[in-house]
């Protein structure tokens, strides 16, 4: 009887050992996932020029990212994906538009679009037709492209008015100069 009862600890004792290491397994295999299911920002953006725009490095890691960044809202994802994509001060932007043509990139038809419209129809319900998504991506790149237009100017702006404070204090600076060297003359 003792002998069975002595077997009977020890499987016992297996068990909650085997128990143990496949709740750390499982733990460590949970904490894996979740840092799977986190996408982070794909290298390649923000678009630097227009062949990385027309033709994406990876396009499913770009989806699961713009997924992870989408909105309920269809204006909301057009935001937050342009300022995703193009940097604000990038010369990009200013010469990115809708359509395109030969000389300038055109957004709609990119592989970067087509990403969106799949990360959109994802999470936007009910589920958006065609020209809405053109018609929120086109505001949307209008805003933005003030916004950035705004910015410059104010950049400009502010140089100049750097530069006249520069200058008026070089002036000043030379005036002092003129008059102490003028003073000296006539002693």
């Amino acid at each position: 009887m003792e002998s069975s009862q002595k077997d009977l600890k020890e499987k016992i004792e297996e068990l909650i050992s085997n128990q143990e290491t496949t709740n750390e397994s499982l733990h460590k295999s949970i904490k894996n996932r979740e840092k799977e299911l986190l996408p982070t920002i794909p290298e390649f953006l923000p678009f630097r020029t227009r062949e990385e725009m027309e033709s994406v490095v990876d396009f499913n890691d770009l989806v699961r990212y713009l997924k992870y960044k989408a909105d309920s809202f269809i204006n909301n994802c057009a935001k937050r994906f342009l300022e995703v994509a193009f940097d604000k001060n990038d010369q990009l932007i200013d010469i990115i538009t809708w359509v395109g043509s030969k000389v300038k990139p055109g957004l709609k038809n990119s592989k970067f679009m087509e990403a969106c419209i799949i990360a959109i129809r994802s999470n936007v319900f009910p589920e958006p037709n065609e020209k809405q998504i053109d018609f929120a991506f086109q505001k949307a790149l209008k805003a933005m492209k003030e916004r950035v237009r705004k910015s410059n100017i104010n950049l400009n702006k502010k140089k100049i008015d750097d530069n006249d404070k520069e200058n008026k204090c070089n002036n000043a600076n030379s005036m002092m100069m003129r008059c102490c060297t003028m003073s000296r003359c006539r002693r």
